[in-house]
């Protein structure tokens, strides 16, 4: 309390930070978190609360739009609206009637940049009105997005009167959060917390002021035992479950399930269920959709009896109440209890209740939607699925994206319009790739493309080819990636990025005479066009003829002209990409390996936040090579050892194999 008291003060003098909280479950790190916002609310700050659910781990930025929204749904009008004005890119995460439908950039890398300096902007602003706190509890539990902007959030914090706090579970720092917490131990070796078991005596004083009588020293020891070395949650809830002769008797269960399901049991049926009915309901626990869901027994007094017991949690959501589990341990345990019968029935009741309230919350309804499985068969369960899935694209979540598509296509299977099985097929793909699940792109893509012919929508044909001329050409069949492309590309929409596509093919499957050819419908590009695109499409297509030439020199110039053009205006990133790749080659032709290094780490840093696996695969693979001629075998063999992870990943041939050789050339 100390440490964080500090970092309030410091917070409200202008030295914001970003501090962390770990420790296991139980250990208290949620409660000294609330201790040190309700410490900062006194103190004048304004408190930004969001917290990740297991049940709920699925949903995008879900912690961040929880922490934002009630808040911002309070203000007044006016007041909302100088906050937001000018930060359309927050129209992203959630709806406000002060932000207005925010169209892509065309570039998934810049959406998403832009995204992040609106939230950043918006938490100084708020800072600049009153000393501001931003908590994200277990963040162990948030997608990889969440992570990312807290991450980018804490690292704006320097010189704004924002503290950013944190918590997270020890033993579950990997990827994204582990590279978080590493940051803010490098920038800050004392922003992070680490919370131990209580000792021997603090267990028994825990003890002692629970039963409000000296414990037996046996019993201490079962406790500490049998609550991790001493637990704080645990040993409440051992000791709160009655069972201190069981536990002195050596009867008790030594898994911590089984002591909160323990402490379930002794909740009376009404109490029980209502618990459930939280404990599903998430981020849509609101007064309203419970009290919609409830059937039987007094409402007021089972709610009453829950908070007073710690097992639910009041708080205030804009100008409502919500509720939720007071803590996950218990949200899992409760819903792991229900049969898949009843956890498939309370989703069916909460999706009903939570549109009739809050229409418009696609973060709330579609885990419910999707949970209630065939119990809400409608066209509305499909529109809500295929809002979460396009909305999980758009922020880059592309496994949640699979889920929700999924399970809206298959419904839409059965009732059609064909065009809106193309279309979520079409979307199912692009997450798909971006996951690495090549094998199962195929089968989709070759239904798309039949279908797509089939009601006329010859751009989605298009792109279904295309993607099946990608599969066969990493598969190494040309014979059979040609024709596709072929079919693919002319019906796709005419933009320079198409020429880019098929430049890939022909360096790869081509011979120069086909490569002459392609050069020169590029450079013809600016004959007709005078925009940047088509000008980075002619000094492309001059590149390719003066590499045909051997003039290296001239090549590198074009390349690094195509490129300049393109970098101020993502919305072609295929030729952005192609110009960056090209100069990794020529920089090392014209001696210049660190120029090499400094494009291919471009490259992989754009497709690790948001291009497929397999691009990713190429990048790295890129880079390895860019490094190793640059002199740095060890690092050259780390970035191969990367790529080889993801290769066995997606398990393309091509990929893989490339990869292998590179690596047993760089280690010779």
């Amino acid at each position: 309390m100390a440490v964080l008291t500090s970092a309030v003060e410091s917070a409200r003098g202008g030295a914001g930070r970003i501090m962390l909280l770990t420790g296991e479950a139980g250990i208290g790190k949620s409660r000294l978190a609330v201790e040190t916002t309700a410490l900062a609310a006194r103190r004048g700050f304004g408190v930004w609360e969001g917290r990740a659910d297991p049940l709920q781990a699925g949903l995008a930025y879900a912690p961040v739009v929880e922490a934002l929204r009630p808040r911002l749904a309070a203000m007044t009008a006016p007041h909302a609206a100088r906050v937001l004005d000018g930060l359309t890119d927050l129209g992203r995460l959630f709806t406000h009637p002060a932000l207005p439908g925010q169209l892509s950039a065309g570039d998934p890398e810049l959406d998403r940049i832009r995204m992040f300096e609106a939230v950043v902007q918006l938490f100084q602003r708020l800072a600049e009105q009153q000393p501001t706190v931003l908590f994200v509890d277990d963040l162990h539990w948030a997608d990889s997005g969440t992570v990312e902007l807290v991450h980018y959030i804490g690292r704006s914090t320097s010189g704004q009167r924002l503290l950013v706090l944190a918590s997270y579970r020890v033993g579950e720092l990997t990827g994204l959060l582990g590279d978080l917490a590493a940051d803010v131990r490098r920038r800050d070796p004392d922003a992070e917390l680490t919370l131990a078991p209580l000792a021997g005596p603090a267990v028994a004083q825990l003890i002692g002021d629970l039963l409000g009588a000296e414990p037996a020293p046996s019993m201490v020891r079962g406790v500490t035992e049998r609550t991790g070395g001493g637990v704080p949650l645990f040993v409440t809830a051992l000791v709160q479950s009655g069972a201190e002769s069981a536990l002195e008797s050596g009867q008790l269960p030594v898994i911590v399930r089984d002591v909160v399901l323990g402490r379930l049991q002794r909740l009376g049926e009404d109490e029980r269920r209502l618990l459930e009915i939280v404990a599903v309901a998430g981020e849509g626990a609101s007064e309203d959709v419970l009290r919609a869901v409830w059937l039987s027994g007094d409402f007021d007094a089972q709610l009453g009896n829950l908070i007073a017991s710690g097992l639910v949690v009041e708080r205030e959501s804009g100008r409502s109440l919500a509720y939720r589990v007071g803590h996950p341990l218990y949200a899992e345990v409760a819903y792991a209890e229900l049969t898949a019968k009843e956890r498939r029935g309370m989703h069916a009741a909460l999706a009903t209740a939570i549109d009739s309230v809050r229409a418009d919350d696609v973060l709330a309804l579609a885990p419910h939607y999707l949970g209630a499985g065939d119990l809400l068969v409608s066209q509305r369960a499909i529109d809500i699925l295929a809002e979460a899935g396009w909305r999980a694209i758009r922020v880059t979540a592309y496994g949640e994206a699979v889920r929700y598509l999924s399970a809206a296509l298959a419904e839409t299977r059965t009732a059609g319009p064909d065009e809106a099985i193309v279309e979520l097929l079409y979307g199912l793909t692009r997450a798909l790739m971006c996951e690495g699940r090549i094998a199962e792109v195929v089968p989709i893509c070759e239904e798309g493309a039949v279908l797509a012919e089939r009601c006329g929508t010859t751009s989605r044909s298009g792109w279904f080819r295309y993607l099946l001329a990608v599969h066969a050409s990493e598969s190494g069949n040309s014979t059979l990636a040609e024709p596709h492309l072929g079919t693919g590309i002319p019906l796709m929409s005419d933009t320079y990025d198409d020429l880019a596509m098929r430049l890939t093919f022909e360096l790869r499957h081509g011979d120069s005479q086909r490569l002459a050819l392609l050069a020169a419908q590029l450079t013809s590009a600016a004959d007709h066009d005078s925009s940047p695109h088509a000008s980075a499409s002619a000094h492309i297509g001059q590149e390719i003829t003066a590499l045909l030439a051997g003039d290296f020199a001239a090549a590198k110039r074009e390349a690094q002209q195509a490129r300049d053009l393109t970098s101020s205006d993502t919305g072609f990133p295929l030729l952005l990409e192609r110009a960056t790749r090209d100069l990794i080659g020529l920089s090392v032709l014209a001696g210049d390996a660190a120029a090499a290094v400094r494009h291919a780490e471009h490259i992989l840093r754009t497709e690790m936040r948001f291009g497929p696996l397999l691009a990713q695969c190429s990048a790295r693979f890129s880079l390895s090579i860019a490094r190793y001629l640059a002199g740095d075998a060890p690092a050259a063999l780390l970035d191969n050892d990367r790529g080889l992870e993801v290769s066995r990943r997606i398990s393309v041939g091509r990929s893989l194999a490339r990869t292998q050789v590179t690596r047993a050339f760089s280690a010779g």
